[in-house]
């Protein structure tokens, strides 16, 4: 797999906003609807999980994570699978 952050943790934002990672594209709720505790696993999370594992993360992933210039435990470039 490309990312394992939807499996490790959770960001939230300054404003509420939660995501996966700092780098992932997609907000899966705000603080003010839900608790981290629901966001961990609610329908949002979910899809995160099963795109990535399906290989189709292109519209969750940012550019520079997918080439493989933004390197850490949790993301890989493409072409190491």
């Amino acid at each position: 797999m490309i990312c394992y952050a939807p499996w490790q943790r959770l960001l939230l934002d300054n404003d509420g906003q939660v995501r996966p990672y700092a780098i992932c594209t997609k907000w899966i709720g705000h603080t003010k609807d839900y608790s981290l505790a629901q966001m961990w696993n609610n329908e949002a999370m979910q899809m995160y999980r099963r795109k990535i594992a399906n290989n189709n993360f292109m519209d969750l992933c940012q550019p520079e994570c997918i080439s493989g210039q933004i390197r850490n435990k949790l993301c890989r470039p493409v072409e190491d699978k």
